[in-house]
């Protein structure tokens, strides 16, 4: 199982906070109509309260997929959610 913690700012270009991004998932994860529903749920009612989640391996690659594939998101956002998840040991 790993830790995902999301609860960390969100930056434009110029290092300015645009949003924490755990509330960011959160959102992302309440507005999809495919997946496990209340596993979904579930995590973003802790996301949403800045609050880690633990997924296993198959849960971190649906995120990893989620938020790749969102078109709702920019490269700017996707970029950093990818990078925090890439560093997770």
């Amino acid at each position: 199982m790993k830790t995902l913690n999301f609860n960390f700012e969100l930056k434009d270009l110029n290092g300015n906070e645009i949003g924490n991004a755990g509330v960011l998932v959160a959102e992302m994860l309440v507005t999809e109509s495919k997946g496990d529903a209340i596993k979904f749920f579930d995590w973003a009612i802790n996301l949403n309260s800045k609050k880690p989640i633990e997924v296993d391996e198959s849960d971190l690659l649906k995120i990893k997929q989620l938020i790749n594939d969102n078109a709702r998101l920019t490269i700017l956002v996707k970029a950093q959610f990818l990078r925090y998840l890439e560093g997770l040991k």
